[in-house]
């Protein structure tokens, strides 16, 4: 046998229901080399085969007889058809031949013939066609054809009855016939064919399939299609509308896309895979998106080709994330026609609901789009529920619990009622938050979210303190309705003190939060956004840019082109897919573990794996000496959303710090492949004190300002501090690679106090350059002027003289206000004969600058910066002054009148102001220390609009600040220098 015979075979057997590519080499070594081989086989031979299963065997088997025996039932229909086509032919010879004719009964053998339905296209083309009459004409010359109405359907057996009675058809005939008897019996045959043709037609179009699958695609036009508003970076697999239909064991679907369907564009592969939930039971099948698939439909292709067309039946047991536990089931039968799809499968279901899942992977990129679950023609609600924040019940009012959004799939949907599961504390009442309507029935229209608050108004008598559990919402509406589930608690008028692990959140809301909007290319669901810490309570917070614990869901890694088999699936092991969050916990940290979660030598990792929405397993390991072991301490965690929190039994001491990590792991093959983790270091908040600090440098007096920037241009930002009443009075310190820093240079302004500085390149050579702001000169004339440079020419320093203002200098902040490409300045002044704000512009020669006035407050200002607030192209400035008022931080805004846009304060003098975007959202925010000694920021939510709050609180005044990225990591860093003389540093 040669090598092409031996191929045939095996790709004869792999298309055996059960058997495939993976097992059909395997029969054939085994000595079963035709399906024929296999009709005597038994469960425990095939067993014998590595690799097969007990379920697989029943379904090779099963398949294996229903093969032979529909090939012997097709051999008898055959048969006998062959027979009335040569009783036929045997009469039209004796007629033509005017001969006497004798009729043998043909029994129609009901027990052999199926219902046996033309082709789709000739019952396409006979409905067509008008069917003619029976013309009264003689005995046709040519073969009739002659269709076996045997079987068909009850009402083509009931024509045949009366037939049976008649003397010529039971036996043969005595007397014989003439010639013109012979025709007229002949006509009669002819007749009753045509008529039992048109009976079969007739009863085959009533069976015909709702859906052919021929690429017309027009008989979906009358179905309802479910729309996709969700933008995607790859069209080719943004899916516009889809379509599924079920009916006699058949699912028929149909998927619509922006691009091409399976284009593979830069060589790449697309794949489309539709999820079946066959009985809409979650707690069934493979998990994915809160349902239970039962059956999987796989299309892969590329260059607008499929390639791969199988599908796939779940049988996982108990195990519902087993991606090994799927049995091929057969090929799909699909029409593709440039963006569009439609195809076909024969599965068991009692509820289908479908998922459609699009993916496209190419050398650089992997994407996918996802759609939630439709139920075959039916309008779909879908709907998200969130509970409220604020857990704090008041009695005698309508409180809001739970915040619900709806959209409409598939059409217009009547939403009759909500109500709140097994829940009987209170009056609950509903708050239509979008719409025009404010009452039920509330009438949706498709793919238009409308959001509704659910209201509890508590009974009288449920008492102070008590908790009320809430566990699940209940939606009633015209159509099928997918809710996720909810649970947490919620307290009458106070809530116990602490966190409280219940899912809510709100005990979190006084804690200072810590921002990541760093847009990493990795699933949104393991890309953390916000994180918490209550070191004292032993309880952490996070939150991600999607679905808390939501999973890799569909472990494809990359797909590759290939003709066999078409990917690269996961085939072992049950770890992947899973999103792992971690807490690493330094309970002695130090200068090598302040970078890195793996320079921790002794500590905690609480470890968090999950999968769509649910916790799986919670570990806890104590770090000693570098060595990593699992303990037994409990941990508590609720997810809820995007948002989880956790607390572990463990005590740890006041100046632990600690690491998050996010992992998102799934296998292929034997390799377990995880995308790359994202570590993020945070310092301890200590419950609103933000702080674990290290100590750059030290001076013999108070540090009045400092300012950064590459003095020396080698690429690390360096830091020039000024100090009041000290000798030296300014100094600078190198960065040392990131490494610590080294004091460099130092100046003498020994006439007077130095209280300002401030960098740029205002003459532009390339090297950076410094403003010094002085205390009021009242020394000699040579002495008496508040504002100087040091002119900085490769790393070579030279003073030049600027103004003399006969006030305090405070502060000064660079920036090109006319936006001239020139660097200016303003500073903020003491008491002063009309203004305390002013401006220098630079005149573009030298250091020579015109002075402007800004604001007059009337009291000393402490300090002034500027930048760009609010998108507004032109910098804004924004100046901090002395207290006894509510206007201590201003913000002007350079519209030409510097008119005041925002403004706040407590009472307390505002000593230093820097503008920074500290959350990565495009817009600057401003952050302040103040003498209360506490460090503020105030997060830009609107126009001129801030969301003000407190980093840090300090053992002594907080007097100057500056904010820059030190360490290189992305993320800004704050340095905080008190009057104590130490520095502080916050990442």
């Amino acid at each position: 046998m040669t090598d092409e015979d031996m191929d045939k075979k095996i790709l004869e057997l792999s298309k055996i229901p059960g058997v495939g590519v993976r097992f059909s080499k395997r029969l054939y070594d085994a000595g079963y080399k035709t399906p024929e081989d296999l009709k005597y086989a038994t469960e425990e031979d095939l067993l014998k085969i590595s690799g097969m299963t007990r379920e697989r065997a029943k379904t090779i088997l099963s398949s294996v007889k229903e093969t032979i025996l529909e090939e012997k039932e097709e051999e008898e229909i055959e048969k006998t058809i062959s027979d009335m086509q040569k009783e036929i032919s045997e009469i039209e010879e004796s007629v033509s031949r005017g001969e006497e004719i004798k009729f043998k009964v043909v029994k129609a053998r009901a027990e052999l013939a199926p219902v046996i339905l033309p082709d789709e296209e000739e019952i396409k083309k006979e409905e067509e066609e008008k069917i003619p009459e029976t013309p009264p004409a003689p005995a046709p010359k040519k073969k009739p054809t002659i269709i076996s109405t045997a079987g068909t359907s009850p009402e083509a057996g009931e024509k045949e009855k009366p037939t049976k009675k008649r003397p010529v058809i039971r036996g043969e005939i005595k007397k014989p016939a003439t010639i013109k008897h012979a025709k007229a019996i002949a006509v009669c045959l002819l007749a009753v064919i045509l008529i039992s043709t048109v009976i079969f037609v007739y009863f085959a179009s009533q069976n015909r399939e709702p859906i052919i699958v021929d690429g017309n695609f027009s008989d979906w036009s009358d179905k309802i299609r479910y729309k996709e508003t969700q933008a995607c970076a790859v069209p080719d697999i943004q899916i516009t509308s889809e379509s599924v239909l079920y009916a006699s064991n058949t699912l028929y679907f149909f998927v619509e896309v922006n691009g091409f369907m399976f284009n593979g564009a830069n060589d790449g592969v697309d794949a489309l895979m539709i999820f079946v939930d066959a009985d809409a039971d979650a707690q069934t099948g493979y998990s994915i998106a809160s349902g239970g698939a039962d059956y999987r439909i796989e299309l892969i292709g590329w260059n607008l080709e499929v390639v791969k067309a199988i599908y796939y039946r779940y049988n996982g047991s108990n195990e519902q994330n087993d991606w090994n536990a799927w049995v091929n089931c057969g090929q799909v039968k699909f029409v593709v026609n440039k963006n569009v799809i439609e195809g076909r499968v024969v599965i068991e279901a009692s509820n289908p609901r479908c998922l459609f899942y699009m993916k496209h992977t190419d050398a650089n990129t992997d994407v996918v789009f996802q759609t939630t679950y439709v139920y075959p023609q039916s309008p779909m609600l879908h709907v998200c529920a969130k509970l409220t924040e604020n857990r704090i019940i008041t009695k005698g009012v309508e409180n809001p619990i739970v915040t619900l959004e709806f959209t409409a799939k598939g059409g217009y949907i009547s939403l009759r009622n909500i109500s709140l599961l097994n829940f009987s504390y209170g009056t609950i009442s509903c708050k239509f938050l979008s719409g025009s309507t404010s009452y039920f029935p509330w009438i949706l229209s498709e793919n238009l979210p409308q959001t509704i608050q659910v209201l509890l108004t508590p009974d009288d008598g449920i008492s102070t303190g008590n908790s009320i559990d809430v566990n699940g919402v209940s939606v009633d509406a015209d159509c099928p309705v997918l809710i996720n589930h909810i649970s947490g608690k919620f307290y009458i008028e106070t809530a116990p003190g602490g966190i409280h692990i219940d899912g809510v959140f709100d005990d979190w809301k006084n804690i200072t939060d810590i921002i990541d909007s760093t847009d990493e290319n990795i699933p949104d669901s393991v890309n953390i956004v916000r994180a918490k810490t209550a070191m004292s309570e032993s309880a952490f917070y996070i939150e991600t840019k999607s679905a808390m614990l939501a999973g890799v869901e569909v472990p494809l890694g990359k797909l590759v082109r290939k003709t066999e088999n078409a990917s690269t699936n996961a085939t072992a092991g049950n770890l992947y897919g899973f999103d792992y969050i971690r807490v690493y916990i330094d309970t002695a940290p130090s200068q090598n573990s302040k970078n890195s979660s793996a320079g921790i030598v002794n500590g905690y990792l609480i470890e968090i794996a999950g999968m769509s929405g649910r916790i799986y397993e919670k570990s806890i390991y104590r770090i000693e000496n570098g060595d990593k072991n699992r303990i037994d301490n409990e941990i508590n965690a609720a997810n809820n959303a995007s948002a989880i929190e956790l607390m572990a039994s463990l005590v740890l001491p006041s100046d632990a710090v600690c690491y998050f990590e996010t992992w998102s792991v799934y296998d292929v093959g034997d390799v377990l492949i995880p995308v790359v983790p994202i570590t993020r270091y945070y310092h301890n908040q200590n419950q609103g004190s933000f702080g674990s600090f290290w100590q750059i440098g030290s001076t013999d007096a108070t540090i009045s300002t400092f300012v950064t920037g590459d003095f020396n241009n080698d690429g690390w930002d360096d830091i020039l501090a000024v100090t009041a009443s000290a000798s030296p009075d300014v100094i600078l310190f190198l960065n040392n690679n990131g490494a610590g820093f080294t004091n460099a240079r130092q100046w003498d302004f020994s006439s007077t106090d130095v209280y300002a500085c401030a960098v740029g390149d205002f003459d532009r050579n390339g090297w950076l350059d410094a403003i010094i702001g002085t205390k009021a000169n009242s020394g000699s004339s040579s002495d008496k002027t508040e504002l100087r440079a040091l002119n900085n020419t490769n790393f070579n320093f030279a003073i030049h003289d600027i103004a003399n203002l006969d006030t305090d200098i405070n502060s000064i902040s660079v920036v090109d206000i006319n936006m001239d490409g020139y660097p200016d300045f303003v500073c903020g002044c003491g008491t002063y004969s009309g203004y305390e704000v002013l401006a220098f512009i630079n005149s573009r020669s030298g250091f020579s600058f015109t002075q402007n006035n800004l604001a007059n407050p009337n009291k000393l200002v402490y300090c002034v910066t500027a930048d760009t607030l609010n998108s507004h192209p032109m910098p804004e400035v924004v100046y901090g002054t002395e207290g006894n008022s509510s206007k201590e931080l201003v913000v002007l805004q350079n519209s030409g009148s510097w008119q005041e846009k925002f403004y706040t304060g407590d009472g307390n003098k505002v000593y230093d102001v820097c503008i920074r975007d500290l959350n990565n959202d495009g817009t600057n925010d401003i952050v302040y220390c103040t003498g209360n000694k506490k460090l503020y920021v105030a997060i830009a939510i609107g126009s001129f609009s801030y969301d003000v709050s407190t980093i840090a609180t300090f053992s002594s005044e907080p007097t100057t600040m500056a904010i820059c990225d030190f360490d290189n990591d992305g993320y800004q860093d704050i340095i905080v220098g008190c009057n104590d003389g130490t520095l502080y540093g916050f990442e």
